[in-house]
């Protein structure tokens, strides 16, 4: 008897393990589903993915193949945070007049109504196309009477032409999923490689010949390899701060094409090496002709013989102005130009290919050698480095040469400095594209982007008014300018937004445009204290400093990416009002290391309490092992940013 029920125990596992190895199928969602209040593994979960199943394979067409990508996907919404899941986006490639095609979009929300299930259909005609750039487009849609407690899923195909990559798949989101899977179908005329990232292993992963069925093109047969990659009980990805992309840290699998095999028995490799991408570029008519042909239209905006007695810092100077002033960026980041010089010039706006390569070919103009770098942007990933592949950039930088040193810039962005690369474009390495060599340009910040505010605070009796000057630098003050530049009622809109009260209702501005002048704001806040027993709280640094430490996990496995190294000082003056004396005052605090450093002083005479406090962020990207150190830090930041100085009354 112990036999027997040892083998049904054994036999039920089994049945549990493949039904747990399956997806669910599509429309046959029960009771159990619905009934769910939360997902035991991760009970704070707003919403869970319970399967998602994807599908690749190949059709033949007239003159080649297309790829079809197939998604089968259903989520349970467990609170009302959990609602937005219900706006679904799905993302398609167009390139010139070629598009992937979105269709049989078909979806279902499902709920509970008086005992029974309840299903209702999305209304397909609601579905719409919004263009995010020149090569994706999102075809949206909201799922129907969704609530928390309700289960949603839909499907979808994909056609696509372009089967140099085959679709990549997450199995992670940033809600926790139970099962997903990827089936790949290939054809024995285009071979892949690819590429997990963020795991050591699957769940399962089987792989083998379809030689049950037997496929034709023309009269030569073939067979089908077929490969499944399963996941479960995928964490959420939810640690979301200081990193460049999602893309580049969630467990995902990457295709890339390898090799093509021709019928008449010809081969194509598609791996290249970098030196060979880099001659490719250069010969490229939308690329390197392209510099070529900027540098012979210099003459037509620039006169090169007035420049002539010019230091190479000025030329460089005249040429970064010259275009930044003159051309607007039309927003699409991208790697090739979209018209000619003539037509650009004409126009006065092109993208940042147009912008670039149009620069970098002025500056070859007046005698700066200068060259092109190839980057994917922060929002793009990291690219990987041991696959010599295009399709990982999508943007181009301007590297010249002045007096031995090398200066990176954007032709772009007007509100950098003509040595500085915006924000989005911090991310790693980036290659250099200059013939007979490999080379790869560092883009991480080094040097120190700094704010500092001064507080002036009076206790009237009419209630606390603070004076609050702030100054920013470099990428400190480009994030303002990029933010509000001299648009005070937009800034004053954010300093409401943090439960400030402005006294005569004005913020003013200085230097909104000039990036070789620091960003300054000032303006008067008023009631900024509290009274509890007779006694007044006062925050020294209003709500200024973080209050809450963005550093939330127990340990992380990939950096801390703070994109530039930053400075923060806050200084504070505390006119003490006739007939109080200091309760209680903020210790001194100091750390100084070769990551951070943090000082903290608080001094009274009797008629002012002077309190200065000042962190540094010294590097912009630190180590996963640094981890708890940096979390450490931010802790300090808040506790000490936030303190109070406590009056009363003698």
């Amino acid at each position: 008897m112990k036999k027997i029920s040892l083998l049904i125990l054994l036999f039920l596992a089994g049945i549990y393990v493949s039904a747990q190895l399956a997806p669910l199928s599509f429309g046959a969602v029960n009771s159990e589903e619905l009934g769910m209040k939360e997902y035991p593994p991760d009970k704070s979960a707003e919403a869970v993915v319970l399967s998602d199943a994807g599908k690749s394979y190949f059709i033949e067409t007239e003159s080649s193949f297309d790829v079809v990508f197939e998604r089968t996907t259903r989520i349970k919404i467990l609170t009302d945070a959990g609602i937005k899941w219900a706006e679904v986006e799905i993302p398609f490639y167009h390139e010139g007049d070629i598009y992937e095609k979105v269709y049989n979009i078909e979806a279902y929300t499902y709920n509970i109504e008086n005992g029974n299930i309840k299903k209702t259909p999305l209304n397909v005609s609601s579905v719409y196309v919004e263009k995010e750039n020149n090569s994706w487009s999102l075809s949206k849609f909201v799922m129907p009477e969704v609530h928390a407690g309700s289960v949603i899923e839909y499907k979808y195909s994909i056609n696509s032409q372009y089967f140099f990559n085959l679709r990549s798949w997450e199995f992670q989101w940033r809600i926790p999923v139970k099962y997903s899977e990827y089936f790949v179908s290939l054809i024995p005329f285009y071979s892949y490689s690819w590429i997990l990232q963020g795991a050591g292993k699957f769940s399962s992963h089987t792989s083998g010949e379809n030689s049950s069925i037997t496929h034709y093109v023309g009269s030569t047969p073939y067979h089908e390899m077929q490969e499944k990659f399963i996941m479960t009980d995928m964490p959420a990805f939810r640690d979301e701060e200081y990193i460049t992309s999602i893309n580049d840290y969630i467990i995902k699998l990457d295709f890339q094409l390898c090799k093509i095999y021709y019928l008449n028995g010809g081969t194509k490799d598609i791996i290249t090496t970098w030196p060979l991408l880099i001659d490719e570029l250069i010969r490229d008519e939308d690329f390197g002709k392209y510099m070529s042909k900027s540098q012979k239209a210099a003459d037509k905006i620039l006169n090169k013989d007035s420049l002539q007695k010019k230091s190479p810092e000025e030329k460089y100077e005249y040429v970064m102005n010259l275009v930044k002033r003159n051309f607007s960026w039309d927003k699409s980041s991208t790697k090739f130009a979209s018209k000619s010089p003539d037509k650009l010039i004409k126009d006065k706006f092109g993208n940042s290919a147009d912008l670039n390569l149009f620069a970098l070919g002025l500056l070859n103009a007046v005698g700066i050698e200068a060259y092109p770098i190839l980057i994917s942007t922060r929002d793009n990933g990291k690219i990987k480095y041991d696959y010599p592949f295009l399709h990982f950039f999508n943007y181009i930088l301007i590297s010249a040469k002045i007096n031995g040193n090398t200066i990176i810039s954007d032709a772009t962005e007007p509100l950098c400095q003509n040595d500085m690369i915006p924000p989005r474009c911090i991310n790693d390495k980036g290659l250099l594209i200059c013939k007979g060599k490999e080379e790869w340009v560092s883009l991480q910040c080094s040097s120190l982007s700094e704010q500092k505010t001064d507080f002036t605070i009076n206790l009237l009796d009419s209630g606390t008014e603070t004076k609050m000057i702030s100054s920013l630098t470099k990428y400190q003050a480009y994030l303002y300018r990029k933010s509000y530049g001299s648009n005070d009622s937009l800034l004053k809109a954010s300093l409401i937004k943090n439960r400030y009260k402005l006294n005569d209702d004005k913020v003013e501005i200085s230097n909104p445009y000039d990036v070789n002048l620091p960003y300054i704001y000032q303006c008067t806040v008023g009631n900024t204290s509290e009274i509890i027993n007779n006694k007044i709280y006062i925050s020294p640094f209003l709500d200024e400093p973080m209050s809450n430490n963005p550093l939330t996990q127990n340990n992380r496995t990939y950096p801390i990416d703070m994109t530039f190294p930053v400075r923060k000082t806050f200084s504070s003056r505390i006119i003490l009002p006739q007939g109080y004396n200091v309760d209680f005052l903020p210790s001194e605090d100091k750390i100084k290391n070769e990551l951070f450093e943090l000082s903290y002083s608080a001094l009274s005479d009797g008629k002012n309490i002077n309190i200065i406090f000042t962190y540094t962020f010294k590097n912009s990207i630190y180590s996963p092992d640094n981890y708890s150190k940096i979390k450490y830090f931010m802790g300090e930041i808040v506790k000490k940013g936030n303190e109070k100085v406590v009056l009363v009354k003698s």
